[in-house]
């Protein structure tokens, strides 16, 4: 996928929220830039709010993706996080430059130009 989006993304019901896209589980994204805000309640990213590994038909990759636009959390998700070997549970927000949240994926030669580029309760 080669893309870029030119305009901001304020969603204000979906989980998984996104400059390119929302939520995908397998494939590859690459070559994709996000250029403006991003807004949404729980997983945000510039370029994907939640990547997933595909168990039948293998890795979950981005590659050569850049965002430089800002991302706000403005939910809350109940649950648990490891960070550090530190165990935190109560309500996150889950926030990220590239990716807001991730499981068994690569990120590979991404930039993310925004300095300080998350707002909200925890940001990766």
């Amino acid at each position: 996928m080669e893309c870029s989006n030119l305009l901001s993304v304020i969603t204000s019901s979906y989980n998984f929220s996104g400059g390119v896209v929302g939520l995908s589980i397998g494939g590859k994204i690459a070559k994709c830039s996000n250029n403006w805000d991003v807004k949404g309640t729980q997983s945000v990213g510039g370029i994907a709010g939640g990547l997933y590994h595909d168990s039948l038909n293998g890795e979950t990759v981005i590659e050569e993706c850049q965002n430089s636009g800002a991302i706000t959390g403005t939910g809350s998700s109940p649950g648990t996080v490891f960070f550090g070997g530190s165990v935190w549970s109560g309500s996150f927000v889950r926030l990220g430059g590239i990716v807001g949240v991730g499981n068994k994926i690569r990120i590979l030669k991404c930039i993310n130009k925004r300095h300080n580029c998350c707002k909200g309760i925890w940001c990766f």
